[in-house]
């Protein structure tokens, strides 16, 4: 279980991305597994991103993630992983259910009363998949600089940073 540290909310302008602090030592990162973040994508697709898009996300975020390898990368992997990198940048969005979270409340108080303090399935493309909170994907993704996908409950709440520094909430109730 993360370690959960109170931090007071900071407000910034809405022209500047946040600076929620979280140091490494103040989590442990969760490890999670390959069937887990097959449900957690799977139903983020097919709640959250529009029908067009979803056979493609699938594709390459679920049936071909196998193909993708880190530790040795070969030209087919690594052009898979980069069609499946443009896929997350240009993924389109169910506006009915997915709203854009302005940069003045990504802050570790809003954060805290809007996901809690307990881990989510957190997917990105170059990192292992883990669980952590909001505030620490908040953290990881902003230090990482690509697309993430933090998934509390499949297809019902779920966190969507975008390469570009969007963070999006999306939800159904």
């Amino acid at each position: 279980m993360p370690k959960s540290k109170s931090k007071k909310s900071q407000t910034v302008p809405a022209t500047e991305t946040p600076e929620v602090s979280v140091d490494a030592s103040d989590y442990v990162v969760i490890p999670c597994s390959v069937e887990e973040l097959n449900v957690h994508l799977r139903a983020f697709i097919e709640a959250f991103v529009l029908p067009h898009s979803q056979a493609r996300c699938i594709e390459f975020l679920i049936d071909k993630r196998s193909e993708w390898s880190r530790d040795y990368p070969s030209p087919r992997s690594v052009q898979i992983c980069l069609k499946a990198d443009a896929l997350l940048r240009m993924v389109g969005l169910h506006k009915q259910y997915c709203t854009q979270i302005p940069n003045s409340k990504r802050t570790a108080g809003h954060y805290e009363a809007t996901f809690g303090n307990s881990p989510g399935v957190y997917f990105a493309l170059y990192t292992p998949p883990c669980k952590l909170t909001a505030i620490e994907a908040e953290e990881k993704y902003s230090w990482e600089d690509n697309c993430a996908i933090l998934s509390y409950e499949a297809g019902k709440k779920a966190i969507f940073f975008l390469h570009s520094g969007g963070v999006w909430k999306c939800e159904k109730v």
